[in-house]
Parts: C-alpha cells; structure tokens; sequence
C-alpha cells in the first residue's frame, strides 16, 4: 500500500517501473526466440541488455534516496519547527505564570485596599452615628440612673422641707417620671406616692441615713397619690386596702393647715361613729377634695393624727386653725 501511495505520488517513479518491468518482460521475450543467437553473438548487446534492468534499480534507488533525503530534510524542518514552537510554548507558558503571580499580587493588593476602605468607611460610620446620636437629656440621664435603684429606700427632701427615710424608688415610666411611694406605716398614717419628673430633681449617688441615694424634689410632676393603708407598692398598685365609704356622725374635730405663697389649703376632719360605722373617721381633704379615709378605733385616732400632722409640718404646712376635739386628745402646732 505504501509503494502504491508513492508511485502515485510520483509520476516518474512510475513510468521507470512499468519500463523496467518491460525490460524484463522483452528479455524474457527474446531470450525464448530465435534472436537469442543474435545476442549470444554480440556481447555487448546481451550485457546492456543484462544491465539495464540493474541501470534502472540504480536509478529507482537514487531517485529513492533523494526522495528519502529530502524527505529527511522535511521531516527536520518539521522537527526544528516543532522545537520552535516547544520553545515559544515554554515561554508563554512561562509569560503565563508571571501573568497568574501578577494577578495574584493585584488581588492581593485589591483586597487589602478593600479591607482599609471597609476600615476607613467604618470609622467613617461610626462618627456619623455619634454626631448624629441625640444627647440624652436630663431626665433620661436621672431615669437611667434612679433605676439602677428600684425598690430601695431614698432619702427624699423638697425645697426647705425633709421626707426622711421611708420614701421608696417604686418605679420609673418610660415617660421618666418616677413615683417615690411612701408605705403606710408607724411613721406614715396612709400610704401614698409622690410622681416628679426626673428632670425636676436633683440626684446624689451618696448614702445618706441607710440609703443608698438622696433626692432633692424641685417640682412635682402632680400632687402626691393617696393609697389608702398600703404597705407595699404592689399592694398599691392592685389597689389593697381601698375601702369602700361608710356612713359617717358628725365632725367632732378639724384642723386646717397652709402652705406660705401658696393658695392651696389642706385639712383633717374627725367625725363621730354612727349607724353602721363604730368607728371614728379620719379624712384629710386638699381645697375641699377628700384625699385618704381612714376608719380607726378612739385610741387610734390620735397614733394617725400625729405622724399625719408631723408628716404635713415636713412638706412645709403650717397649722391654720381648727376645733373641736371630741375627747380625743389631739393637740395642734
């Protein structure tokens, strides 16, 4: 197949075969005829005769190894080609890893100005939000403060007057406000709560008679909340203790008391048992409006009034008068 595939790629190659295989064929021819004897008598033509088919070997193999040479050339060319192309694939590949350490050097470089653009962008942020971080005001700054001290007894005082000790941090709303509750007790005839804006007194963070902190009132938020005999704020605020009115005798004792530049009056009446009530009555009043009903025995009405009368002289109320006294023995400052 391959000595086909070349003599039909070479013209010539084939034209010296099919002539010498027609000097083998008519020598064939003639040494079977009578022109043998011709030969046989001329040797000349017999050796070239002979020769010939020899002549053109010699010749199909020169052609041969030429056409191998040349071959061989080609086949070098190629290879030389080959190796050129191996070299220049030796150096793009080479241009190619200096290309990937490059890219990696720049995403390196990329990443770290991303880090310290995020970093400097955050700090950025951070002094946004503090500039735009509204300042806490006055109120919100006690609120947070007297918090930290819900439940714990406060030495509690207002313009010249001194509550003492027994006033209690009950709570602070999320209006700020906080309700400083005084229990019913030995030294309070009736439990009741005093709100004040946390803006609207002053705070130290120091103990001061067994608290741990003193307030100074400057204004209350509204006037103080009567809760009836309560001795704990929870009870308060359930609303223990709140009676319902009885009926009441006559008033068998009164004692007005007044605050100085101040038009608002204050009052406790003391009236008799009667029909379905044996107990006598105690009611303070503010500008004619009850506040706190007490029902107490005839010895009780006097251990009430005192600390009542004492608590009022603390807030800053002086005796104003009255009358009466109903054999109870109450006496007035």
């Amino acid at each position: 197949m391959e000595n086909t595939q070349e003599l039909e790629d070479h013209p010539w190659k084939r034209v010296l075969a099919i002539g010498s295989g027609a000097v083998l064929l008519l020598l064939a021819v003639l040494l079977h005829t009578q022109l043998k004897d011709l030969f046989w008598e001329h040797n000349w033509t017999f050796s070239f005769l002979i020769g010939l088919p020899a002549f053109i070997r010699t010749a199909l193999e020169l052609s041969h190894s030429r056409e191998a040479n040349r071959l061989r050339s080609t086949a070098n060319g190629f290879r030389d080609e080959a190796n050129r192309l191996r070299g220049d694939a030796n150096r793009l590949l080479e241009a190619q890893k200096d290309s990937v350490g490059q890219i990696a050097a720049l995403t390196k470089e990329r990443n770290d100005l991303t880090a310290a653009l995020d970093t400097e962008r955050n700090k950025s942020l951070d002094k946004i939000a503090t500039h735009l971080q509204k300042e806490p005001t006055l109120a919100e700054k006690n609120a947070a403060r007297l918090r930290n001290y819900i439940g714990e007894h406060a030495s509690v005082s207002e313009s010249d007057s001194y509550w003492g000790t027994n006033s209690i941090i009950a709570e602070v709303d999320e209006h700020n406000v906080v309700m400083l509750f005084t229990p019913s007790g030995p030294s309070s005839s009736s439990a009741f709560a005093v709100p004040v804006q946390c803006d609207q007194l002053e705070l130290m963070e120091r103990p001061a008679g067994g608290c741990k902190v003193r307030i100074k009132v400057v204004k209350r938020y509204v006037d103080s909340i009567q809760y009836g005999q309560a001795r704990t704020w929870e009870e308060a605020k359930r609303g223990t203790n709140v009676r319902k009115d009885r009926p009441r005798g006559n008033m068998v004792f009164n004692a007005s008391y007044r605050k100085a530049a101040m038009s608002i009056k204050r009052m406790i009446g003391v009236y008799a048992p009667t029909d379905g009530n044996p107990d006598y009555t105690l009611i303070t009043f503010e500008n004619n409006q009850q506040m706190d009903v007490l029902y107490l025995g005839k010895d009780e009405v006097a251990k009430k009034f005192c600390p009542l009368q004492l608590e009022w002289y603390q807030e800053g109320w002086t005796f104003d008068g009255g009358n009466g006294d109903g054999g109870l023995r109450l006496f007035t400052k």
